[in-house]
């Protein structure tokens, strides 16, 4: 008990890791040995079962010449994912299995496909809600008549398949049965790696299915898998604690700390994976923007390792590195980012300026520009109001948040606002007069350039020259 007891020379942040490590290793009810369920096929069919073997070859994506085509895509597919759709209805296990096998494959299959890959798969997974499919892996995760493979196989289903839709009809229908399923499954890796997935999603659905999540018990089971050392876990994990305190409003942020998120979300800080690392710094920002809980977040010690991280990596690179980030996020996501770009601290102003610039980077990329009179632009960060955020910071003294801003404003079309030294001292007097038109005194920039006020002057004028000298009355 002695040596249980805190150390007050220890750091917070050691305590937390510590704490995670023995409570692993001294729970009774934590198991060690993991397994992998594969979902049968035809393989596996045995001489002395009487049931038939699937006859049907895997789906697979062709495209002429290399060029996928949205619609002569889903014309092939969708009449297949219909057929799989019914064979989930069947009495035996292997046939159930098989379907949701190539369902698994058709849909992720959809995601990875060069530029038309969100589209497509929004388009199989709009099939899967209009046909009856979700109801179906709904029921299949609650029924205690299924076998453990027929669950597993549903919910990786229903995982790969969480579109906007998708996410709103399981929030109503299902919300319920995902979190007994993770609450039920905590140490089981596989199926804990498709449930942290499931409420990944469903924690940026709407501020009601996050407290609906919480009072559930949706939070505890994604901190309870923070200590996994299974790196797709992790990221599901830090994703969802990301959406949760983008969505979940200034009630969950609180129900966060409350939770010891902050806490758990420095471990996760030093993993060795870039993506678990982003977005937990992407929630600590977060969570740092709600000035009622920004003490507990600083003092978490999270905060001050978002700067060095994004400081040595460039936002467009980090964007094609890895598939979570490759489609890049919808306008209602990014919308929740706002208040973060426009946050009084540095951190969180830093990475949310970053992620601007990915995902401009991202939608460039995808050729998702607009015309709007001579210029192209990518209108959706007008749509949302980032663009006079970005501006500001730009131009601010923030040289990390600027620089990112300004990739960001340069990609979509934007102009980049003059950016000013941080010694006023040592402005021109063009300096002086991009100042002015920044501080709303444009009127008077033109006064100034002709007196050629430089920043050594600017700070040494009275109000007597200000008025008399320049004009300025006010």
């Amino acid at each position: 008990k002695e040596e249980m007891k805190p150390n007050p020379r220890v750091s917070v942040q050691t305590r937390v890791v510590r704490r995670m490590a023995s409570e692993t290793a001294m729970s009774p009810n934590v198991s060690t040995e993991y397994h992998e369920i594969m979902l049968p096929g035809p393989a596996e069919h045995s001489p002395d079962d009487n049931t038939p073997s699937p006859t049907k070859t895997e789906f697979k994506f062709f495209f002429n010449q290399g060029k996928p085509n949205l619609s002569v895509t889903l014309s092939k597919a969708v009449p297949v994912l219909q057929e799989n759709i019914q064979q989930l209805k069947a009495e035996t296990e292997r046939e159930k299995c098989g379907a949701l096998r190539d369902m698994l494959n058709m849909i992720e299959q959809a995601w990875a496909t060069p530029t038309i890959g969100r589209d497509l798969a929004y388009g199989l997974c709009d099939v899967l809600r209009t046909d009856g499919g979700l109801d179906i892996l709904i029921d299949n995760c609650d029924s205690g008549e299924n076998s453990y493979k027929v669950k597993l196989g549903s919910a990786k289903v229903l995982e790969q398949s969480m579109t906007v839709e998708n996410r709103a009809f399981v929030a109503n229908k299902g919300l319920g049965v995902i979190v007994k399923l993770a609450k039920g499954s905590k140490d089981d890796r596989e199926m804990t790696k498709v449930t942290t997935g499931i409420l990944e999603s469903l924690f940026k659905h709407s501020e009601e299915t996050c407290t609906n999540a919480i009072d559930l018990g949706g939070l505890d089971s994604i901190l309870y898998s923070c200590r996994t050392m299974d790196t797709m876990t992790l990221r599901h994990c830090a994703c969802a604690l990301a959406n949760l305190a983008m969505f979940g409003g200034a009630n969950n942020q609180q129900e966060m700390i409350s939770h010891k998120a902050a806490e758990w979300l420095f471990p996760l800080a030093f993993c060795n994976d870039d993506s678990v690392r982003y977005y937990a710094f992407l929630a600590i920002a977060c969570l740092s923007a709600n000035k009622e809980i920004e003490s507990a977040v600083v003092k978490s010690g999270t905060l001050e390792l978002v700067k060095p991280f994004i400081a040595s990596r460039d936002p467009f690179e980090f964007g094609q590195s890895d598939k979570a980030h490759i489609h890049g996020q919808s306008k209602y996501w990014l919308q929740r980012l706002l208040p973060v770009l426009e946050s009084g601290r540095e951190e969180a102003q830093s990475l949310a300026a970053f992620h601007f610039a990915m995902e401009a980077g991202i939608k460039a990329e995808q050729g998702k520009l607009e015309t709007d009179g001579n210029r192209h632009q990518i209108l959706i960060f007008n749509e949302i109001g980032a663009v006079e955020p970005l501006k500001k910071l730009a131009s601010g003294t923030n040289k990390l948040a600027s620089k990112f801003a300004a990739q960001a404003l340069k990609i979509i079309g934007e102009t980049v606002p003059y950016t000013l030294s941080q010694q006023a001292p040592l402005w021109s007097p063009t300096d002086v007069q991009h100042w002015l038109q920044q501080a709303g005194f444009g009127e008077f920039s033109e006064k100034f350039g002709q007196s050629h006020v430089d920043g050594d002057i600017l700070l040494t004028l009275t109000d007597e020259n200000l008025k008399d000298d320049l004009g300025m009355s006010n």
